[in-house]
């Protein structure tokens, strides 16, 4: 409801703070949409995750912080590398790229066991930012693109609040899946009383389930970004 008073607040009054105009642009609207699901992505797994290794895994903070780590160094070194081939009017297949490897790279995610090697996760998880590097920042470049330089301002500031919105929507969606599923698959209390160990393997297959859960939708959602990447249009190379 807030949302949609601000937007048609905008609408009418004669110097709105985020233009909306930049959503006539066909272009910049998919690209904001991209970069609202990677954003969508990135969000949710990186909750998902280390409430998996430490309460299903049992690892400490530390230790899960650490096994993120080489996901966020592989998107700090591909970053350079990704605004190059930008330059080189590669936007399109690029955001291409990295939709289709996050995507299926989050489905890998959403194998996880109780057993599954640590070593596999931090792999599984650098993969994805692969995906995410080549594909996030790109989008969002390429949909500024098409705006007339008095609307590059509010193209900016509009993809940050689709990105920032999306996030926050997706993100709620996730973890309610996450916490609904782990709640129906979570053993009867009484088990607790009787069988202590047992009750606690139960609930650590429960918040598995749950992850899994959420990280299928995250699959699924990473499908339609793939979809919206394909009908990005690349600019013109200006001469």
């Amino acid at each position: 409801m807030v949302i949609g008073l601000f937007i048609w607040r905008q609408l009418v009054v004669d110097d709105p703070m985020l233009n909306l105009k930049v959503f006539t642009s066909g272009n910049f609207t998919v690209a904001a949409i991209i970069s609202a699901i990677t954003q969508i992505s990135m969000v949710a797994v990186e909750f998902v995750l280390p409430v998996y290794l430490q309460n299903a895994r049992d690892l400490t903070a530390l230790q899960s912080g650490l096994t993120l780590l080489p996901g966020a160094v592989v998107m700090f070194l591909l970053a350079p590398i990704s605004g190059q081939l930008v330059q080189k009017n590669k936007g399109k297949q690029i955001v291409v790229f990295g939709i289709i490897v996050m995507a299926l790279s989050t489905l890998l995610l959403s194998r996880l066991t109780l057993t599954t090697p640590i070593w596999e996760l931090v792999a599984v998880y650098a993969l994805r930012n692969v995906g995410l590097a080549f594909a996030m920042m790109p989008a969002g470049t390429l949909g500024m693109q098409g705006l007339t330089p008095d609307l590059i301002s509010h193209g900016s500031a509009a993809n940050n609040v689709v990105r920032q919105v999306g996030a926050a929507i997706g993100t709620a969606v996730l973890v309610s899946v996450m916490q609904s599923k782990a709640t129906a698959a979570s053993p009867s209390a009484s088990l607790l009383k009787t069988d202590p160990a047992a009750y606690g393997h139960g609930m650590h297959l429960a918040l598995v389930s749950g992850a899994q859960a959420s990280l299928i939708i995250a699959t699924i959602i990473g499908v339609v970004g793939v979809v919206f990447a394909l009908a990005l249009k690349q600019p013109k190379k200006n001469a």
